[in-house]
């Protein structure tokens, strides 16, 4: 890593050149006695008790050269270096709590969003896959809406679920990633999270194409010879202002869309065709 902070080692280095020289001692006594052991005129005794002073004074040498080495602060990830607290001169030992820095590494970042809890079930229902990690594997790539309001040109990748919902807020956490190899983005930003719902072959209405009757919801199709009929629909989601249904009106049906209110079952009426897009908006759900 690149070097970040030099602490000062002069007394150190004394010690280190103090320490090297005890061992360059211990090594000539080590070297002196081994002829003497070798013609029986001192003791093998004497000379392991020197190579035992050798190897003290060796390692003795090494913690200090270690310790010298420490004073070279490099960082252990490549990133951005945060805000630096402290100054040329500033006395700094292991026991203090805070860091020097804070090196970050925002190649690639995480985007914490919540969904409250209908808007959970709806999704992760919807999700292909029979256990949850199956699901989130198949979850559809999400968007970031920067704090500007321009999109990130970047996708994202849901990759896990708070495994609990927050008793005080009612919602769920998620945490997506996104690549950050450009650099814009930064830990603290703020944004949101746009969460697209799929739904394949699905039939969807207008919300205000529906109403509702002792707890169930309806909807007047148009027959053949321009009479209502109201028919009961199962709401399989809401996206905007439009129903997701699971059942209740086939393919191809005709419905009327606006005007419910002052119609009954059997109503005759002149119906005007219009496009399904001017009824409704474009289909977007978003969570923050």
């Amino acid at each position: 890593g690149q070097p970040l902070f030099k602490l000062e080692t002069q007394s150190m280095s004394q010690e280190a050149a103090a320490a090297k020289a005890n061992v360059n001692a211990a090594q000539v006594e080590v070297d002196k006695l081994k002829p003497l052991v070798a013609k029986n005129i001192i003791s093998q005794v004497q000379l392991e008790t020197a190579k035992a002073k050798l190897q003290q004074a060796k390692s003795s040498y090494n913690s200090i050269a270690a310790n010298i080495g420490y004073g070279t602060i490099v960082s252990p990830v490549d990133g951005y270096v945060g805000t630096i607290r402290m100054r040329t001169g500033a006395l700094v030992s292991p026991t203090n709590q805070n860091p020097l820095t804070v090196v970050s590494n925002t190649s690639k970042v995480y985007a914490f969003f919540s969904m409250n809890e209908k808007e959970y079930l709806n999704f992760i229902q919807n999700a292909k896959g029979t256990t949850k990690e199956e699901k989130i594997a198949n979850f559809p790539a999400v968007s970031l809406v920067l704090a500007n309001g321009k999109e990130y040109d970047q996708k994202g990748i849901i990759e896990t679920i708070n495994s609990q919902i927050n008793p005080n807020t009612g919602t769920i956490t998620f945490r997506a990633l996104f690549d950050n190899s450009n650099g814009l983005l930064n830990n603290g930003n703020s944004g949101t999270i746009k969460v697209p719902s799929v739904f394949e072959n699905a039939i969807v209405v207008p919300q205000e194409a529906t109403f509702e009757q002792q707890d169930k919801t309806f909807l007047y199709t148009v027959s053949e010879d321009n009479t209502v009929s109201a028919q009961p629909i199962t709401i399989k989601a809401s996206v905007d202002n439009l129903y997701v249904l699971e059942s209740g009106v086939p393919k191809g049906a005709i419905i009327v869309s606006k005007g419910v209110g002052k119609l009954r079952n059997g109503s005759a009426i002149t119906p005007q065709k219009i496009d399904f897009a001017g009824t409704t908006q474009l289909i977007k759900t978003e969570f923050q």
